[in-house]
């Protein structure tokens, strides 16, 4: 993994994929779920236009 990108993931610059997420678990030995723990999603707006989850960060991977 580049560490650009993984500097750019903890600074909130991009979301990781799921997949994403699973590797970073594999390389510090822990379960994908443990590093979800405390994780707040906001509830989704249907009437919104923009991403209900993060709208002030980019979605996808590098």
């Amino acid at each position: 993994m580049d560490v650009t990108y993984l500097s750019d993931l903890e600074r909130g610059k991009w979301n990781p994929s799921l997949a994403m997420i699973v590797d970073l678990a594999r390389g510090l030995s822990v379960h994908p779920s443990e590093l979800l723990i405390g994780l707040q999603v906001d509830q989704a707006d249907a009437t919104g236009t923009e991403d209900p989850i993060l709208p002030e960060r980019k979605r996808g991977g590098h």
